[in-house]
């Protein structure tokens, strides 16, 4: 009965993310975030590949830095946290230990700010 609450809440929580998602736009194989208004957000964030088909990904900032990256699975759970000791404009993850599924990336600015994004993984091929 508690695992199928469970699974219910993180089905909901993934669905709302999904609506929440800002629109993005390709560039090869870069995915470039975008504010909800279709303009470039404060922070561009590049995330490349998503979806992660070669057990690594990369996270470039183009303005501000990198401080914090955290990776949430669907129940919520924190799988990956990396804090930063200097500022990074570009960092590579690696998800070999991570299960296919989908997940919830932050990325946290060194101004605090935070972005949220939906990262799918499928490094079993």
């Amino acid at each position: 009965m508690m695992k199928k609450f469970f699974i219910s809440i993180g089905l909901l929580l993934s669905v709302l993310c999904l609506v929440a998602q800002p629109r993005t736009l390709m560039r090869g194989d870069l995915q470039v975030v975008r504010g909800n208004n279709g303009e470039l957000t404060s922070r561009e964030v590049l995330i490349s590949p998503n979806p992660v088909y070669n057990k690594y990904f990369s996270i470039e900032v183009e303005t501000g830095y990198i401080k914090e990256i955290r990776i949430l699975n669907i129940a919520g759970i924190e799988v990956y946290h990396k804090k930063t000791d200097s500022p990074l404009l570009k960092y590579q993850v690696y998800t070999d230990k991570l299960p296919n599924g989908i997940y919830l990336l932050k990325v946290i600015s060194g101004d605090l700010t935070s972005k949220t994004y939906k990262l799918l993984i499928r490094n079993n091929l």
